[in-house]
Order: C-alpha cells, then sequence, then structure tokens
C-alpha cells in the first residue's frame, strides 16, 4: 500500500510521468532484447530447416494452397 501511496505522490510532481516512463523501459529492455534474440533465433533455425530440407516447388505449392 506503501508503494501505491508514494507512486501517486510521484504522479503529482511535474514532469516526473515521462521519466518514470523511461526508467521503467530502461528496466524493462533488457529482457525485451533476450526475449527478441531468443525468437530471431528460432525463426532463422526454422528457415534453415526449411530451406535445407524442402522442396522449393512443393513449399511453393504448399504456401499457394494456404
Amino acid at each position: 500500500m506503501q508503494m501505491l501511496q508514494i507512486f501517486g505522490e510521484l504522479m503529482m510532481v511535474p514532469r516526473i510521468e515521462p521519466k518514470l516512463r523511461v526508467f521503467a523501459f530502461k528496466v524493462e529492455y533488457p529482457s525485451r532484447v533476450s526475449d527478441l534474440k531468443m525468437w530471431m533465433h528460432t525463426i532463422i533455425a526454422a528457415t534453415k530447416e526449411v530451406c535445407i530440407e524442402a522442396d522449393p516447388v512443393q513449399l511453393i505449392i504448399g504456401l499457394s494452397f494456404q
């Protein structure tokens, strides 16, 4: 409850909201980057697998019917 009170008081200070948003972004940024890297590695691995194992003609036919 104290945390909400402090946050409420801080929101009354002029221009504190943008500063808090920047701070929150800076705190969350590393985890967002690591999540994005994980997804990119997954996409790259799947793309490589499709390119290596798939017959290009069958791939085009499969994509055109979806």
